[in-house]
């Protein structure tokens, strides 16, 4: 192992809290990536600002065609991430081999990977302050020395740390693949039982859609309200549901002589059950509560007894005049047809 190498990683390992307090890049180069390239053979041979533009921080002099090096450098702790697409530039400009970017906290080295992106194609990310272990001194003299880079060792590397992140990227594929496949799998059982419930739901609604109908059917034929939905409706069901038009009182018995007697009053306009219509139509929908009000004030001869207005009520839905939904206090009549 290079001892000066080693000697200098050690020392640089340790200017992270000068650095936090002088973050400026120049510092960065002065303190972390000058003396490291010296270390490894390129004394006197960096050339500062290269390029037409002079935009290349620093370009190693001297090495074969096909094996130049580019070197960034970033103020301290800068984000490295945004300045990629300006040294893969770099890179390209200068036909490199490899291109290197600092910030004082991380050295990233890159050699572009045919077939991948140049963001892909890191080779290595070296912790400044892990240095100095010698796995790190091993693979910046391997990689970067000048010895490395003239005798085509530093080829070597580069070829194998490229099967080792391939190797990776094959792994991760399948992976994927396999997270794929398991992913489809749970979405199409999640589908499944959203329709299972969705199914179930439904006939959960009309078994209480059933059950309301046969309390209502019961106390149409008394004609009463229906004061014991609370008391048998569980509250998870969506009532109010639409008491059918047909409402199949003729199935428990004909229909009643009240609402026999109910229906022949619509043919005179002045009959509770047509005035009752007719307040209906000209509001549309309405609280029962709310017409019985209206009816009391504005028709105040006729019955006012509970019966006598949900006779009415039971008249118009069973000709198909009007829609009942609710409950009790709640009840909603819309208007359907004249």
């Amino acid at each position: 192992m290079n001892e000066e190498l080693k000697r200098v990683c050690e020392r640089i390992s340790k200017f992270e809290d000068f650095l936090t307090q002088n973050p400026k890049e120049e510092n960065v180069k002065q303190k972390i990536v000058i003396p490291l390239l010296e270390a490894l053979g390129y004394k006197d041979k960096m050339i500062f600002e290269h390029g037409r533009g002079k935009e290349i921080d620093i370009f190693l002099d001297g090495l074969p065609r096909g094996r130049q090096v580019i070197i960034e450098t970033k103020k301290f702790n800068e984000d490295l991430d945004k300045h990629i697409p300006q040294v893969e530039s770099y890179y390209k400009n200068e036909d490199a081999l490899l291109a290197i970017i600092t910030n004082g906290i991380e050295i990233r080295i890159y050699s572009k990977i045919h077939g991948f992106y140049f963001t892909e194609s890191l080779l290595y990310s070296i912790k400044v302050s892990d240095i100095d272990k010698p796995e790190n001194i091993q693979i910046l003299e391997k990689l970067l020395s000048r010895e490395s880079l003239t005798s085509k060792e530093s080829f070597k590397l580069i070829q194998e740390r490229t099967e080792e992140i391939r190797s990776a990227y094959d792994e991760v594929q399948e992976i994927n693949r396999q997270f794929s496949e398991e992913k489809e799998k749970c979405k199409r059982k999640i589908k499944d039982l959203e329709n299972e419930i969705e199914k179930l739901n439904n006939e959960y609604a009309q078994l209480g859609n059933k059950l309301n109908e046969g309390i209502n059917t019961y106390f149409q034929i008394l004609g009463l309200p229906n004061v014991f939905s609370n008391r048998f409706i569980p509250s998870d069901i969506n009532i109010p549901i639409p008491i059918d038009k047909a409402i199949k009182i003729k199935e428990i018995r004909k229909t009643p002589k009240y609402l026999e007697a109910k229906i022949k009053s619509l043919k005179s306009p002045t009959s509770h059950t047509s005035r009752m219509k007719e307040i209906i139509e000209q509001h549309k929908t309405i609280l029962r509560n709310d017409l019985v009000r209206q009816m009391s004030k504005k028709f105040p001869e006729y019955s006012t007894t509970a019966g006598s207005w949900d006779a009415s009520i039971h008249a118009l839905v069973h000709m198909g005049c009007i829609k009942d939904e609710g409950r009790a206090d709640e009840r909603k009549l819309t208007f359907l047809k004249d």
